[in-house]
């Protein structure tokens, strides 16, 4: 059985802070998604990021030398047609 690739979803504490990631993230190639933060994960209106398994180390290394705080972590758990979410960090 074929292993399924994990996605994520970076949650951070600004707008400025979740496309400063996204562009730096675009310009390395990676596969990335600006998405609205579901208001269960984060009071007020954020933005956070989907990427997939493979991106996950370049962002905590971004996150650190840019000091571009990453809020938490969590993955996307696809149960029937709803999206849940377990925090990782």
């Amino acid at each position: 059985m074929e292993k399924k690739e994990e996605i994520f979803l970076l949650v951070f504490d600004s707008y400025n802070h979740s496309t400063s990631m996204y562009n730096k993230l675009k310009s390395k190639g990676c596969k990335v998604e600006l998405f609205n933060t579901p208001c269960k994960l984060s009071a007020g209106c954020s933005q956070s990021l989907v990427i997939k398994e493979e991106s996950l180390t370049l962002a905590k290394e971004i996150s650190k030398n840019h000091h571009i705080k990453i809020r938490n972590i969590y993955r996307i758990v696809k149960v029937t047609n709803l999206n849940t979410f377990q925090l990782v960090e």
